[in-house]
């Protein structure tokens, strides 16, 4: 079943800067560009009906997107199917045809709990329409228990851009798993992640956005 995400403007997120502007170089900008999302489909194990939200920073510059019931978790007597959650997010978006977006960093929040023996994995994939794909991963095998943020740059080279003076869909699929990595010596290991647990916004993921000029 695919749901409808709730959207809301955020007025400071906190977790970035400024805007980033790419030319040949990095610079801050003025004249900051906008976005706007007109609507938002979801769909997936890790998103059901009513479970997601998206947040949209008013100056343009990153989104968070809120996963309520997302939470993997592995271990005895964990059914296999908690071991992996995923969710595709399809975003219809217009945006000022003098400018073009890409995702530049993704960032993950929430608690962790690993055992020895187990591992986390989380993968944010982006791209438009059905352009080509960018994906970053993130993760951690040792054992922990406490609430983890990470941020990930995407390469420069690797950057997918929004085609200009055309609307195409920001189509993003995220996921998080949790896997035994040495079930012989540790058969009894468990692990989970929630991460709907940190800060008032239950920061999911996180997408920060650089722009450029289609002059």
């Amino acid at each position: 079943m695919t749901g409808k995400l709730v959207l809301a403007l955020a007025g400071s997120l906190g977790f970035f800067g400024d805007v980033l502007f790419a030319n040949d170089k990095f610079e801050m900008v003025k004249d900051k560009p906008k976005i706007i999302i007109q609507d938002v489909n979801y769909t997936g194990s890790g998103c059901p009906l009513g479970s997601a939200s998206l947040y949209s920073s008013n100056d343009a510059q990153s989104f968070i997107l809120q996963l309520e019931q997302a939470d993997v978790e592995a271990g005895p007597d964990v059914s296999i199917r908690e071991r992996l959650k995923s969710c595709f997010v399809s975003i219809e978006n217009r945006t000022d045809s003098k400018w073009q977006f890409a995702i530049r960093s993704v960032s993950i929040m929430g608690y962790l709990y690993l055992e020895e023996g187990m591992v986390f994995r989380s993968r944010a994939s982006y791209y438009f329409g059905t352009g080509p794909q960018t994906s970053v991963s993130i993760k951690h095998e040792s054992p922990i228990d406490d609430y983890i943020a990470v941020k990930d740059f995407i390469p420069l080279e690797g950057l997918q851009w929004s085609p200009c003076g055309v609307s195409r869909n920001l189509n993003l699929q995220v996921s998080y798993r949790i896997n035994h990595k040495n079930r012989r010596d540790f058969p009894d290991a468990s692990g989970f992640f929630d991460p709907a647990t940190v800060g008032s916004m239950n920061e999911s993921f996180g997408f920060e956005l650089l722009w450029r000029s289609c002059d």
